[in-house]
């Protein structure tokens, strides 16, 4: 280890322990140092299984991709921050060998990358454990906001968000999860601050809250767009239907069920409004790339982590026909006995069953549905059930599907764990 990588290291312990200084008086505190050492052992995990054991794969890419892109903003920083929109010229015939994929996706993810390879010094680990920190970041303050707005729960928000196994291997280390976590829980801490309303600007500290609330809130809208878009276009419609929703109910004192309809009835609207964010989530497009991916997929995945759609077409009927076992397939599978001799599936088998027999056992805690918690709940809800359902579809990999599912798990699993009073305090 030489100088730069010792700096990287006492770089990022630095800003994590600015990071718990700020946390004072917020009901996660407690979780902070636990999951951030946690989340940095399963980046280290994580880089184990890709470069070792792979030996190749998407991790080993994007740092391969970020190195190269470093270079190049080192060498020329308006070329890297053009790259690589004028095409392969001359100037970008070395970078581009490292790039099989010109998806916008791809390019922002080894730009934003080549930021992290020069802080952690070049060093592989190093950088790994930048990216847990930002994930272990995004995943604290989602869970901080929910545990705020809710009043107790900080045991099972931990649990979900930075102690359930799966959720924190699989967004830890160089992978897109990481950065995923990073934007979605800076979107959520700045929606929930401003759920129901923001902070009165009585005094500059106050101001300061609400500016960097607006901050997450626009930085996680806008990193969501250029890293998934697809999430941002699920979150979005469910987040403004529990603010509609909630403000109605505060003007004319809606009931939990009159809430509900009226929530039923906004959502379609909005998620047609959010079908155009982008041309592949237009209605006359959706389905059929659904249906591509989901065959290009298929095409290069073995028979045992396959799972078959027989009714998938592209249209509304074939959606229809699909959505129950693309639930199950999202939210459940695999099970134990689907294992087929692979231990990370024998383990997410294990973790599946223990959800579906908690989801089996749980209770009604009292006041579980106050008036101004369950648009949020219905807001969680639909997200969950269309992400996990969108997912599946296009993702008949299971071993894919187990990264892919980090981005809704979470909830998934606090939801759950919410109903047990040990758990919810």
């Amino acid at each position: 280890m030489n100088w730069a990588d010792l700096l990287g290291v006492a770089g990022l312990f630095g800003l994590a322990g600015l990071g718990f200084r700020a946390t004072r008086r917020q009901p996660m505190r407690a979780y902070w140092w636990p999951g951030l050492l946690v989340k940095l052992l399963a980046g280290i995990g994580v880089g184990i299984l890709y470069k070792y054991h792979y030996g190749f794969g998407d991790l080993l890419t994007a740092y391969e991709q970020s190195r190269s892109l470093a270079a190049l903003l080192l060498e020329n920083p308006t070329e890297f921050w053009r790259f690589p929109q004028t095409g392969p010229t001359t100037t970008y015939l070395h970078y581009l060998g490292d790039f099989r994929d010109l998806n916008p996706r791809v390019i922002f993810f080894a730009k934003f990358g080549a930021g992290v390879y020069l802080l952690a010094g070049g060093n592989f680990w190093t950088m790994s454990a930048y990216y847990s920190a930002l994930s272990f970041a995004g995943l604290w303050l989602a869970a901080n906001a929910i545990a705020r707005q809710l009043g107790r729960g900080t045991r099972a928000l931990a649990l979900g968000f930075l102690g359930f196994p799966s959720v924190v291997f699989w967004s830890a280390g160089l992978l897109k999860e990481s950065l995923l976590w990073t934007f979605l829980g800076a979107l959520l801490a700045g929606f929930l601050h401003f759920y129901p309303r923001p902070t009165p600007p009585r005094n500059n500290l106050a101001r300061l809250y609400n500016g960097l609330a607006l901050s997450g809130l626009t930085m996680g809208a806008a990193g969501l767009w250029l890293l998934k878009y697809y999430y941002l276009a699920a979150a979005l419609p469910a987040l403004a239907g529990a603010w509609a929703v909630y403000r109605a109910g505060q003007r004319w004192r809606l009931g939990l069920w009159a809430q509900a309809g009226l929530f039923g009835a906004l959502v379609p609207g909005l998620a047609a409004l959010a079908t155009q964010l982008h041309p592949n989530l237009y209605p006359t497009r959706m389905l059929a790339s659904l249906l591509t991916n989901n065959q290009l997929m298929a095409n290069e995945t073995d028979v045992d982590n396959l799972v078959y759609y027989p009714h998938f077409t592209p249209d509304l009927a074939g959606l229809v026909a699909s959505l129950p076992q693309a639930w199950w397939t999202g939210l459940a599978v695999p099970l134990p006995w689907q294992w087929h001799g692979n231990p990370l599936k024998l383990a997410a088998g294990l973790e599946n069953l223990a959800v579906l027999l908690a989801l089996l056992g749980m209770k009604r805690p009292k006041n579980h549905l106050r008036a101004d918690v369950f648009p949020l709940f219905l807001a969680t809800v639909t997200y969950i059930a269309g992400l996990a359902a969108l997912l599946a579809l296009a993702t008949p990999n299971l071993g894919t599907l187990l990264r892919y599912k980090v981005g809704y798990f979470p909830l998934v699993v606090s939801l759950i764990a919410l109903h047990y009073p040990r758990l919810n305090r």
